[in-house]
């Protein structure tokens, strides 16, 4: 399987009521391609104004 970002895979304890099936963590995964969004800069925007204006990190 490959990623668009960088993934890490980290050991943890965790109870059987916290696990998840495979098909909900594939739509977990994969909700930000859903999510995409076009956004037009306007005129003396710059990356990280836009970053600011919509809550990214850059």
């Amino acid at each position: 399987m490959d990623f668009k970002q960088d993934v890490k895979a980290e050991q943890a304890l965790m109870a059987p009521s916290q696990l998840i099936d495979i098909a909900e963590a594939s739509e977990i995964i994969f909700e930000k391609d859903r999510e995409a969004e076009v956004i037009e800069g306007e005129k003396g925007d710059n990356l990280w104004v836009i970053a600011q204006r919509y809550d990214l990190i850059v």
